[in-house]
């Protein structure tokens, strides 16, 4: 398989509708513009429909919870990348019941239509099956180490690899590793063939405005303070998603069936450091309002090894000071627009 194939191959993307899977529609338009997309997905608060505009594909306003449905959609399917999740960390804690229903029933509901549709018949012709799981599965990682002289030194094992033991730390962590431990269980039982790959932070437009990015941004335009939780010292590794995108389709061509690829861009910035960028951006005085205990156990810091897909060739291709000003700018423009 590679770039511009002409061959005619069908992707299944659920979640299309949403921030990361529909810009991996528009990559896979752009790079493979004789593949057959479908996307499927339930339309819930955080899917929009014009985030697929331009992109020629069938739509299913459907959940991955819905069994026979989804039988006859990916029937045909070479591959399915499955996006659908609920993934805000707040709401997981005030209400995980969706996400136990999305993350967990709904990749157990997908899995099973595969597993079904692959007994009947032996012309079902599934090659890939990836899961889109989370850097958060790892758990909060520890920077730094005091040696035995007292000094604080760089944790050598700050970035967890694909074998590390996984020490979810909230509800929507929880639910995707065990999406994880299901697709494991799914492999080794049915043979089914499942790739997990765990993205770090994504950034880029037409992200869902409840977002730290996209929701800081839009209270600076309207003069108001920004809102961090507790210190805003907490690190993230921020990946410009159109590097994610590539990094999902390498993992399509040659990622091994069975094995777990993290995707990171080694762009550590802790959010105090985000939202200063915004305000310089945005040329605004700096305004901050720390909110101590807003989220209760806070993660500290998440950070992944890529060494494994970048050993397929994937390096990212953006960085941070030269892609977060444009989507910084693409968010002015699109609440200004909005306020109007």
């Amino acid at each position: 398989m590679t770039k511009g194939d002409n061959k005619m191959t069908k992707i299944i993307i659920t979640g299309g509708a949403g921030f990361i899977g529909s810009h991996f529609a528009k990559y896979i338009q752009k790079h493979y513009p004789k593949w057959e997309i479908a996307v499927i997905d339930c339309l819930s608060y955080a899917g929009d429909r014009r985030n697929l505009e331009g992109v020629k594909h069938q739509f299913f306003n459907m959940s991955i919870c819905q069994y026979p449905e989804l039988v006859s959609v990916i029937r045909d399917a070479d591959y399915i990348v499955n996006f659908a999740a609920e993934s805000h960390v707040d709401n997981s804690i005030k209400d995980c019941d969706p996400f136990i229903e999305t993350n967990i029933r709904g990749v157990k509901n997908l899995l099973n239509c595969c597993r079904f549709l692959r007994d009947r018949s032996d012309r079902y012709k599934l090659k890939k099956f990836i899961q889109i799981s989370t850097d958060e599965t790892y758990g909060s990682r520890q920077k730094y180490l005091i040696d035995e002289g007292g000094r604080q030194i760089l944790n050598p094992n700050f970035h967890a690899k694909e074998t590390e033991i996984l020490r979810p730390g909230n509800a929507y962590s929880a639910t995707k590793a065990a999406a994880d431990m299901i697709c494991s269980a799914y492999l080794n039982t049915w043979g089914l063939p499942i790739i997990i790959v765990r993205p770090v932070n994504n950034y880029g437009s037409h992200q869902f405005p409840e977002k730290f990015i996209p929701a800081t941004i839009r209270r600076i335009i309207k003069g108001k303070p920004a809102l961090i939780y507790d210190t805003g010292e907490e690190e993230r590794d921020w990946l410009f998603v159109e590097d994610c995108c590539e990094a999902v389709d390498l993992v399509l061509q040659k990622g091994e069936i069975g094995q777990i690829y993290n995707i990171g861009a080694q762009e550590h910035h802790t959010n105090n450091q985000i939202v200063k960028h915004m305000f310089a951006n945005l040329n605004k005085e700096e305004r901050i309002i720390y909110r101590p205990n807003a989220r209760p156990g806070h993660d500290r810091s998440y950070a992944v090894d890529c060494g494994k897909i970048e050993r397929l060739g994937w390096r990212k291709r953006h960085n941070f000071d030269d892609m977060f000003p444009r989507v910084v700018d693409w968010y002015a423009k699109k609440f200004r627009t909005l306020a109007k």
